[in-house]
């Protein structure tokens, strides 16, 4: 599958990890491309190289999502039973992504995805 035909997640950042070469972000999925609009919002964890800058991709050293942030990723691959010895802790499903451009609350550029936040 060529990396434009994987699902395109708008997530809003809920708790954050880091370790070893991953940022983990507990998010909840407010539109998935590979999902009708109408499905249920959920809960899920992310990876997130901390030098992601593939192409196509947005480089995360410039910018790091924080807790209430609204992002958008693009799902790269996705595994199960996930250790994560830094953390001393294992996810049950983990989904790796590469962030896309750019990488600022969606809510200022995008009607469709409202901040909770307050106004910007």
């Amino acid at each position: 599958m060529h990396l434009d035909e994987r699902a395109v997640l708008v997530v809003r950042v809920r708790e954050r990890l880091a370790a070893g070469p991953y940022l983990y972000l507990r998010v909840t999925i407010l539109r998935d491309s590979a999902r009708p609009a109408s499905a249920a919002p959920g809960e899920r964890w992310l990876a997130l190289e901390r030098s992601a800058g593939a192409a196509g991709t947005a480089p995360l050293r410039s910018a790091t999502p924080r807790v209430g942030a609204v992002i958008r990723v693009r799902s790269l691959a996705r595994r199960t039973r996930v250790w994560q010895a830094e953390l001393g802790r294992e996810f049950d499903r983990l989904e790796y992504v590469a962030p896309l451009a750019p990488l600022v609350p969606l809510g200022r550029l995008d009607p469709l995805v409202p901040l909770e936040d307050g106004p910007p």
